[in-house]
């Protein structure tokens, strides 16, 4: 078992920590800046005020951890799950989530701001007051999930599928 410490010294060092698997840590407020977690699970595992900017996180597991105010702009989450996450007022500006799983998600003010969101998808997830100004959110099926006051300015909503009665 890794410890936040040995953890973070590699992060800082660049070492590549593809298909780690760690659980039951709390790394609120570390520095993991530009790591390398592809295919990587965490379970349990709280990232509170986290920096994972510029991180590579493709094909991760995330479900069911905090990422409550994670800075994770920049970053390639590509297929990653995040299956019922606590992510509220994370910042997920410019990252590509193409194909990521959000499902059941609480994503309470999210920033998607310019971010590639192609294919996601956000089954029964709340996005309440969640910006995706300028993202790409092109054919993502938001039908089951709550969207009162998200933010699409400036989007491309074609073949995106809302609930009855949205406004965007």
């Amino acid at each position: 078992m890794i410890t936040k410490n040995e953890l973070i010294d590699k992060v800082r060092a660049k070492e590549e920590l593809s298909g780690l698997r760690l659980s039951n840590v709390d790394l609120s407020g570390s520095n993991l800046f530009a790591a390398f977690f592809n295919s990587a699970k965490f379970e349990d595992v709280v990232f509170i005020d986290a920096n994972l900017r510029e991180s590579k996180l493709s094909e991760a597991q995330l479900d069911g951890c905090d990422l409550g105010r994670v800075d994770l702009r920049d970053s390639d989450l590509t297929k990653s799950s995040f299956k019922n996450a606590h992510m509220r007022g994370a910042d997920f500006r410019r990252a590509n989530l193409e194909g990521a799983d959000f499902s059941g998600a609480d994503l309470r003010r999210a920033n998607f701001m310019g971010a590639n969101l192609k294919g996601a998808i956000f089954d029964n997830s709340n996005l309440h007051r969640a910006d995706f100004q300028g993202s790409n959110v092109r054919g993502v099926d938001f039908r089951n999930s709550e969207v009162i006051g998200a933010y699409f300015l400036e989007t491309d909503l074609s073949d995106t599928k809302f609930p009855e009665g949205f406004e965007s």
